[in-house]
């Protein structure tokens, strides 16, 4: 008697698509992460917005006009159609909108999502320009207690959101402890300018400090210092120093991701080394303080300063 062979089956587990990438209008399924993608993506400006529930984005005009300035940094013959805000945000809007349903109505992200968009242009002669969206689940806040390191020098063209840096970080991020929230970069002169993917705040007394220039202007920040202004706190647009980190009373970052986060360690660890207990510390009480009511203040902004898409 003769027995058939039995058919084999494949155990191999497929893998779970949790975001979605728009190309120039072309939808496709992700199983990785924006920031994974864009290591890999070819170079261009990018921006990284949050949006406010299914059809809103928090500070939309703004984020068209910074990629439109950042492409402008980078080239001085980029086309018109990227370089110019206005002739820009239809098409930015078709396609953020376009990610956005296509990750909603798949259920994959309920509530608020993280959107990467990235342009990049070739044959500058002929116009030629492609537009990444990428939606992904926007991450909860990072839970306290809070750390930082300073490591790093301050970035070549500050004023353009260049993709390249995601990978010419890679060396500083490979360094930081597991439990390093961010990266606070320093000038020579110990001037701490903003952060690898944020910008960067300290508390003295009860003024707000925080680079005017040299750094990229984030949506958040821009929200900071309006809710400052709303609310009275003095706020000196230059650097923190390093030098009189002792004396702070608090400090912070900002990102889309992260809104306003009040930080309750920073280190300093040794150049082009591990952080280690030896490295000097200074922590901060986030419970209460300005840091705190400043955070507050701005979560409660964010659906007042989003726009809707669709």
């Amino acid at each position: 008697q003769v027995f058939a062979r039995p058919a084999i089956f494949s155990l191999a587990v497929r893998p779970v698509m949790t975001s979605v990438l728009v190309r120039n209008g072309v939808v496709e399924l992700c199983e990785h992460s924006s920031k994974a993608w864009l290591k890999n993506a070819p170079r261009g400006a990018y921006t990284t917005a949050r949006t406010y529930g299914p059809r809103s984005v928090f500070e939309w005009g703004f984020h068209v006009e910074r990629m439109a300035t950042s492409i402008r940094a980078m080239s001085a013959s980029a086309p018109a159609a990227i370089t110019d805000a206005q002739q820009l945000a239809p098409r930015m809007k078709q396609e953020c909108a376009a990610a956005m349903r296509e990750l909603f109505q798949r259920g994959l992200a309920p509530e608020h999502q993280r959107l990467t968009v990235l342009i990049a242009w070739g044959d500058q002669s002929q116009g030629d320009f492609d537009v990444y969206t990428f939606a992904e689940p926007l991450p909860p806040l990072p839970a306290p207690p809070i750390m930082v390191e300073v490591r790093g020098a301050p970035r070549v063209n500050p004023l353009a959101k260049d993709s390249e840096w995601v990978r010419a970080r890679d060396p500083l991020l490979q360094l930081k402890a597991p439990n390093c929230e961010e990266i606070i970069l320093a000038g020579e002169d110990g001037s701490l300018l903003e952060g690898a993917s944020t910008n960067f705040y300290a508390v003295v007394g009860d003024t707000l400090y925080t680079a005017g220039e040299g750094v990229l202007m984030g949506t958040v920040r821009k929200l900071v210092l309006e809710v400052c202004a709303r609310e009275g706190v003095p706020v000196v647009l230059e650097p923190p120093n390093l030098a009189n980190l002792s004396s702070w009373a608090g400090a912070m970052v900002s990102s889309t991701s992260r809104l306003l986060l009040p930080i309750n360690e920073v280190v300093v660890p040794k150049p082009d080394h591990p952080a280690d207990e030896q490295d000097r510390r200074v922590q901060f009480d986030t419970s209460g303080g300005l840091a705190r009511q400043l955070a507050d203040w701005v979560a409660k902004e964010v659906e007042a300063n989003s726009e809707a898409l669709f």
